[in-house]
């Protein structure tokens, strides 16, 4: 299960009492909330005001908002548990495309971008727990259902680089038919559970000419799950080729490299959309929304 978040605010309890000033602004500043809707901003078809509302110790919002005040199209949600939220709304609840960014206790970078459904992660969408220059990372990308990954990729990057194709249960490998690539010279096909190996065919190959090589396939499972002990046979008559293709197309989708690029340009915009006067101009270009589905053409 992704982490979750929570939806701690509704804005449509507060009311407008004051007058709107000489600029067409409404003004609110007390010890416990900030509110500034600018309705000079007002969208004449969608009755939609830029605004900035901040309840003191629960959450900031500074995005557009609708007559009865619920959060609508686009918006940056800071909530009282410093986790935030860049992303498209709807009555409310985050709906579309959106970029959560998770406090992180280990002092890494937690996000995920991908589609929302009523304030769900519902759709394609990845998620990333990596260092500032993303050499120790782990990224998890697919499909999700209800805030969790039902089926996807996992790509661990230490030491050595891993990528694992096939179902997913509680963010952990689960499938009887899974593939974990290891390094840029061996491969697993098998059956995976709770994370682990269980049995299968380890496949041994180099590249050459860009091409995957088969050099051996051996057969293990695993004889005593207390030692981790394996029995290992190795196979001669089974289709090479096959294996050979299915790596072959998994390296050449360059995953990890194009989630790294992805991965920068979104903490970039978010950085420079912080502040408010520039996230107020750059309110209605199209250029945000579509950085935040951009993740559809990767995965």
């Amino acid at each position: 299960m992704l982490r979750q978040d929570k939806e701690i605010l509704q804005f449509d309890t507060i009311q407008v009492d004051n007058e709107i000033n000489k600029n067409n602004e409404y003004k609110l500043d007390t010890e416990e909330t900030k509110i500034l809707i600018k309705y000079n901003l007002k969208n004449e078809k969608e009755q939609k005001y830029f605004s900035i509302i901040e309840i003191k110790n629960v959450c900031k919002y500074i995005g557009i908002i609708s007559d009865n005040f619920t959060k609508e199209k686009l918006g940056i949600n800071y909530y009282g548990n410093k986790d935030i939220y860049l992303g498209e709304w709807k009555n409310n609840l985050k709906e579309g495309n959106g970029l959560y960014i998770y406090d992180n206790p280990n002092n890494k970078k937690e996000i995920y971008i991908g589609k929302w459904e009523k304030g769900f992660k519902f759709g394609k969408g990845i998620y990333i727990i990596s260092n500032e220059n993303f050499t120790d990372c782990t990224i998890f990308f697919g499909n999700t259902n209800n805030d969790n990954f039902e089926n996807g990729y996992i790509i661990e990057n230490n030491k050595i680089r891993k990528l694992y194709k096939g179902k997913l249960k509680d963010l952990k490998k689960d499938d009887d038919n899974g593939i974990l690539l290891e390094g840029i010279d061996k491969a697993f096909f098998g059956k995976f559970k709770n994370d682990e190996i269980i049995e299968g065919n380890t496949v041994i190959y180099n590249i050459e000419g860009g091409e995957v090589k088969i050099i051996n396939i051996f057969n293990f499972k695993i004889i005593d799950e207390k030692t981790n002990n394996y029995n290992f046979e190795v196979i001669n008559d089974l289709n090479y080729g096959n294996y050979a293709q299915i790596i072959n197309e998994l390296l050449q989708k360059k995953y990890f490299e194009n989630i790294e690029k992805y991965f920068h340009k979104l903490i970039n915009t978010f950085k420079e959309n912080e502040d408010n006067k520039v996230f107020e101009q750059n309110i209605n270009d199209e250029s945000i929304l579509n950085l935040l589905k951009n993740y559809e053409d990767i995965i």
